[in-house]
């Protein structure tokens, strides 16, 4: 039996419940349950709806405050159940999250604003090895997913408007796969699988009418031969086929292919090459442009050389670059979703990680990325060119107290908003690069069975903004500054 609780700021609490046992039959059960509810921000404040600043804005109100608008909670259960070999598992969760953004042109400072996630899953599963280094796997599934948006519209029309959009989606499938283990240096994986989008719905409720779209099911099934083939003693071989036939989109075979060559020492050289594709999702087929052609999946063919070097007993370093790109990319237009030309990224990845017996860890990476629209060259929205993380972790008493310090940064992005005036999307202005700071103190078996933990978040209290979305009047949306949370779990 384990417990645990937290709180932290914005009157935020959680708590988990799991309760797991072993029979003597070998019959195993774990049962799981957590609640989650935190009031949110009391009060945000967004220029775009401020109308002493832009009085042009017909949506601008309260000064640009939204208050009361930024609730969040969910509750979610998980049951295993595990008998020799077979296994099922279950889960269920349901989220409501509160939106303060005015999000699709919506009335501001409006707490009805919401959104309700539901998503629920199913899973059977037989796993046994077979003499002769054969391994069986077959599992058969169900998922269901609920999304719910409640949008409040009172401006210009008359009476108390209340859009209530649903969306519904239900799914099975199966897979099967066998593992064989050749000569004790080859593995050979062979494998397929099924799914049944049975029942995809989009409701539209406007007061006490309502419409409904059907984008219709899809039937996919796929399969895939994989292999990781011993040519020397230093050097392996791992490639991998797969075809797909996603709906009623064109079938395709994707590639998997790496070497991996280890010349001398800690030393370890990797080139991989990989392509894999995307097909629009239901929600992006419902709203396509139906200006343009029907939506493609879009593609991607990846690249990568990795260098990895032991340094000694405690460190290991390690180099990558990388080239992807990306073809038919899907994309949010002032119409609707359409493909587009493409896009293309290349970069070079740092990392090193050190460990050491007295208990300290530490990691620090950068990256450093150009991501490019094909055609026009311009950089795409979201897309930092520089970032950075370090990880640091120290002991402070006899391997119970610890302290772990996490920094990271992230350069200047592009962005896009939506112009309520003309109606269309539009590029937006640069959003500043930052860095935050988090801290936390936690304990590993302090007292017998029990973990505490206390973290402080954006312990600098930096004032930064991520891009938003194009639904979004305003192109960047501000965070948190300083936070905290406070962490007890205990284990009967």
């Amino acid at each position: 039996m384990e417990v645990s609780g937290e709180a932290g700021s914005f009157d935020s609490y959680k708590g988990r419940v799991t309760y797991g046992h072993q029979f003597k039959n070998d019959l195993e059960v774990l049962l799981s349950g957590t609640i989650y509810d935190s009031g949110g921000q009391s009060s945000l404040y967004y220029p775009t709806y401020d109308q002493r600043i832009n009085p042009g804005n017909p949506w601008a109100r309260n000064n640009g405050v939204a208050e009361d608008a930024d609730s969040d909670s969910f509750k979610s259960g998980f049951a295993s159940l595990k008998f020799h070999d077979f296994s099922l598992e279950g889960g269920y969760i349901t989220h409501e999250k509160g939106n303060p953004t005015a999000q699709y042109l919506t009335d501001f400072n409006d707490n009805r604003f919401r959104t309700t996630d539901d998503r629920g899953y199913a899973n059977l599963k037989f796993a046994h090895e077979f003499p002769e280094d054969l391994n069986l796997t077959a599992q058969v599934y169900y998922d269901m997913f609920e999304h719910k948006i409640d949008q409040p519209y009172t401006l210009n029309t008359p009476g108390d408007l209340l859009v209530e959009e649903v969306q519904q989606g239900e799914w099975w499938g199966t897979e099967v796969q066998l593992t064989k283990r050749l000569w004790d240096r080859h593995t050979v994986t062979l494998g397929g699988e099924y799914r049944d989008d049975f029942k995809q719905d989009d409701t539209l409720y406007n007061n006490s009418q309502f419409s409904t779209n059907y984008p219709g099911t899809r039937q996919s099934y796929g399969v895939y031969l994989q292999g990781d083939f011993v040519i020397l003693t230093n050097l392996h071989f791992n490639a991998g086929v797969r075809y797909d036939q996603y709906g009623d989109f064109d079938s395709t075979v994707n590639p998997r292919l790496a070497l991996i060559y280890n010349p001398i020492g800690q030393a370890v050289l990797k080139a991989i090459y990989g392509t894999a594709f995307r097909a629009p999702n239901f929600f992006e087929v419902t709203y396509s442009d139906r200006s343009t052609p029907t939506l493609k999946p879009e593609t991607i063919a990846t690249y990568e050389l990795v260098y990895e070097q032991g340094i000694g007993n405690h460190l290991r370093s390690s180099v990558a670059g990388f080239y992807n790109q990306i073809d038919d990319l899907i994309f949010l237009g002032n119409l609707g979703y359409q493909n587009v030309s493409g896009a293309e990224a290349k970069g070079v990845e740092l990392s090193l990680d050190a460990f050491w017996p007295s208990g300290v860890r530490g990691r620090v990476s950068y990256s450093f990325q150009q991501t490019e629209d094909s055609s026009t060259g311009q950089v795409l929205t979201d897309s930092p060119q520089n970032m950075a993380k370090l990880n640091l972790s120290v002991p402070l008493w006899k391997d119970k107290i610890f302290a772990s310090l996490e920094l990271q940064y992230l350069s200047q992005r592009t962005t896009m908003q939506f112009n309520p005036t003309t109606y269309a999307t539009e590029a937006g202005a640069d959003t500043a690069g930052y860095a935050v700071v988090n801290l936390t103190l936690f304990s590993q078996n302090l007292v017998k069975g029990l973990d505490f933990s206390a973290s402080i978040y954006n312990l600098l209290d930096q004032g930064y903004s991520e891009p938003s979305t194009p639904q979004h009047v305003q192109n960047a949306i501000p965070q948190d500054g300083r936070a905290f949370r406070i962490k007890l779990t205990y284990r009967f």
